[in-house]
């Protein structure tokens, strides 16, 4: 016997939380923004937390907030995490010089 999942066997609302798992669960970058382990998150928190870095760094929050939102659309259209994201390397292939 096949099982179909259809909206008359589930509530909207428990189909909207699917879709954000599933979401979720094919793009790791965007999981890591979800629960603010991600390299921008961790940025901005740092910014937060030393207090010298509150003024002159404080533009750059907005722009880590930016590159969130633009990865997660990206993601939700592309169906993937972008380029640039899923081939980060974990240790710069320069030498850290970019």
């Amino acid at each position: 016997m096949t099982s179909t999942l259809t909206s008359e066997t589930l509530t909207a609302e428990e189909l909207r939380k699917m879709d954000a798992y599933w979401r979720a669960c094919n793009y790791p970058l965007e999981l890591a923004i979800y629960n603010q382990v991600d390299r921008f998150n961790l940025a901005s928190d740092m910014i937060d937390r030393v207090p010298r870095l509150q003024g002159p760094a404080a533009h750059l929050q907005e722009w880590f907030r930016g590159q969130i939102m633009e990865s997660i659309r990206y993601a939700d259209t592309e169906g993937q995490d972008k380029f640039k994201i899923r081939n980060w390397p974990i240790a710069p292939q320069d030498g850290g010089r970019h």
